[in-house]
């Protein structure tokens, strides 16, 4: 009575999952789905508004990147622009580390296409190459 084959009737043939009664049925396997199989995730609505954070932290690093590029001391004896350039390049960084913290939330919450990450990769490279440039030219 307590035996598997009357607990479990698939195993003398009989139960629901027999196909003829005799022997269980073949189950199809279940195909494996990968990323390439399934449609793209669409652009979920979000609460927050990302270009309202974003486009005025990309103009805050866009007003510093053309302070860095433009300004040009007057000679090696001219330490406040130095100075300045240094400050705006390291300001520079700063804010772009924290805009890119906001894309990448944007980006996660799927509210935001990767194309928004190029700016806040290229300013950076450029007050890094502005810097090293005022550091090499005007040592001191």
């Amino acid at each position: 009575m307590n035996s598997p084959e009357s607990r479990y009737g698939w195993l003398r043939g009989t139960g629901p999952e027999t196909d003829s009664g005799t022997r269980p049925a073949i189950r199809p396997r279940l195909a494996i789905r990968t990323s390439r199989d399934l449609p793209p995730m669409p652009r979920r609505p979000s609460a927050t508004p990302w270009p309202a954070l974003l486009v005025p932290a990309k103009a805050v690093n866009l007003y510093l990147a053309y302070a860095v590029v433009t300004t040009t001391p007057g000679g090696a004896w001219d330490e406040n622009t130095l100075t300045g350039i240094e400050t705006a390049c390291s300001l520079l960084l700063l804010t772009a580390a924290l805009t890119e913290s906001l894309n990448y939330a944007a980006l996660r919450h799927r509210a935001l296409p990767h194309r928004w990450l190029i700016l806040a990769t290229c300013l950076p490279t450029v007050a890094c190459v502005r810097w090293g440039r005022i550091v090499q030219r005007y040592p001191g």
